[in-house]
């Protein structure tokens, strides 16, 4: 029955288990599997002995009965309950440990020490108020079982309701106390220190988040392609950029090859910044000029991990190129044309001053 509680339970390999319950499970399992093995103790009272078992075996169905409900409501067999079963499944951990100690006697001070599960598990679900209330109460139920059957106000059950030698019973009371309460006080402060790490680690996901959220904010926000591939070629991040620039759609898992104008089998030959540059029609029939650089993209050990590729739309920038490129052209003839005019005008002049000249000596002296 235990197998198929597991097998069926949708998160056993994810979810943490909720520890109350598998320790009452597992105690009241392995109680009932030790006193069927074993034949009765001659030192018990039959009567005791039944009771004890009784306890036990409805210990067992009650923590069976928990894990059938999770598993009716889809969680996990050891799913963790909300806070007001959470102080339940402590308090029946708590019944069942002065249950066993009570049967295996309340002079035994060894058997104290299983007080300290409820109390360690109790770190992982309640604030250190209530797990002082823990420890407290595991205080109580032993000494108030200790007092009461060691008084006679109880009937003997089990190992207990003796006679007690006082010097020893003190001893064995304080030695018990004294385990209950620096158990309880090393829990508590297991408990701040898990506060802390919790706090902390939530800050640091805080910063995370917004480190993320600003790098999604750059890539999206820039004005040039970026794309980033695996090393087989195929794309794994595209911002909105890089689809404008194109006019195109650019799907993860989509092979690079067909996109753009880039050699990634000689860019692992030579793991270097390469440039490319590349043209095609858009829709309204302009032809659009693109160009960038393909570089190695690298895991933190330095690693390729794939391929990025940063490009620009140069159509304007090829124009601008082009109109600066005439215009010079144009300034050149410019220049060459005056100079021409220059050597042309001095000879000419210098021709027309000849026939001035000529024509003023040809003249008659009146």
């Amino acid at each position: 029955m235990l197998r198929n509680l597991m097998e069926h339970s949708p998160q056993v390999a994810t979810a943490p288990p909720f520890l109350p319950l598998a320790f009452r499970l597992s105690t009241s399992f392995g109680l009932l599997v030790l006193h069927l093995a074993f034949p009765p103790d001659p030192m018990r009272a039959p009567a005791s002995e039944a009771i004890y078992l009784l306890f036990v075996a409805l210990f067992f169905i009650e923590a069976v009965w928990e894990i059938q409900r999770s598993l009716n409501h889809g969680l996990a067999s050891f799913a963790t309950p909300g806070r007001a079963s959470i102080r339940s499944n402590l308090a029946l951990d708590l019944a069942l440990v002065a249950l066993l100690i009570a049967f295996q006697g309340v002079d035994q001070e060894r058997f104290a020490t299983i007080y300290l599960f409820p109390i360690l598990s109790s770190a992982f679900y309640l604030g250190t108020t209530e797990i002082v209330l823990v420890g407290f109460t595991a205080f109580t139920l032993h000494l108030s079982s200790f007092l009461l059957f060691g008084t006679g106000v109880l009937p003997p059950f089990g190992h207990s309701g003796a006679p007690m030698d006082m010097d020893t019973a003190e001893w064995i009371l304080a030695f018990a106390s004294l385990e209950i309460f620096a158990a309880t006080l090393v829990v508590v402060l297991i408990r701040r220190n898990l506060e802390g790490l919790r706090q902390t680690l939530v800050a640091s996901e805080a910063k995370v988040d917004d480190l993320s959220a600003l790098h999604r904010r750059v890539v999206e926000s820039m004005v040039s392609g970026l794309i980033t591939t695996d090393l087989k070629g195929q794309i794994t991040s595209a911002n909105p950029a890089a689809e404008g620039i194109l006019q195109r759609a650019l799907p993860i898992g989509r092979t690079i090859d067909a996109i753009l104008p880039v050699d990634l089998a000689r860019q692992e030959i030579l793991p270097r910044e390469q440039r490319f540059e590349g043209s095609y029609i858009a829709p309204n029939g302009a032809w659009r000029l693109y160009g960038g650089n393909v570089a190695p993209l690298r895991d933190s050990e330095g690693k390729q991990t794939g391929h990025l590729m940063l490009f620009q739309d140069l159509t304007e920038i090829k124009a601008l190129e082009e109109r600066t490129q005439l215009s010079e052209r144009l300034a050149a003839i410019g220049e060459l044309s005056a100079g021409l005019a220059h050597e042309l005008r001095n000879p000419w002049h210098q021709f027309l001053d000849v026939c001035r000249s000529s024509k003023a000596k040809a003249m008659p002296t009146p």
